[in-house]
């Protein structure tokens, strides 16, 4: 049911500025390209109990590189599979430059493959992801994504993550 309720909203995503999914508002900022509307921010999918096959309908949106710039998807339950089936996307998409998963039940393998994800895309300047649960492997995954890239970050946001209390996100030793 949620898989195919997604679908046809970003079957329609191009036509409508603002719809409503499982009773919470959702929003879109629209630009006008040729005389279509074209949303450049997604929100308010926080909290809409989207889970991995949610996020797999959405990574398939996300993998035509719409013209989306920010996409919040958190509180919902994504976990692993969800986070795999985003970060997949985001090696395709070249518009999406902020993005907020804070929340969503990820932990070690969709932490990594965000990570690596993050980092092979440059439009990304800004994600949140505070709130999943980092292992010593993915905080060193995102360690070596801030320590070796040259772009500046316009926002980074781990803040309260479950992380071994010998790991420092910034740092790791």
């Amino acid at each position: 049911m949620e898989q195919h309720a997604l679908q046809n909203i970003f079957r329609q995503i191009s036509l409508f500025c603002h719809f409503r999914l499982q009773s919470k508002n959702v929003q879109l900022k629209s630009s006008v390209s040729h005389g279509v509307k074209s949303p450049q921010i997604l929100r308010c999918l926080g909290r809409n109990r989207i889970s991995p096959p949610g996020a797999s309908c959405l990574a398939d949106y996300l993998s035509l590189n719409p013209p989306l710039q920010t996409l919040s998807l958190s509180h919902n339950r994504l976990g692993d599979q969800g986070a795999q089936a985003i970060a997949r996307a985001l090696r395709s998409n070249r518009n999406l430059t902020n993005l907020s998963l804070r929340g969503c039940g990820i932990g070690e393998d969709g932490l990594i493959a965000l990570a690596d994800a993050i980092s092979s895309n440059p439009s990304i300047c800004s994600f949140q992801l505070w709130g999943n649960s980092f292992s010593r492997k993915a905080a060193k995954a995102f360690h070596d994504l801030l320590k070796d890239s040259d772009r500046g970050f316009a926002h980074i946001d781990f803040f309260t993550n479950e992380v071994d209390e010998q790991i420092d996100i910034v740092r790791v030793e």
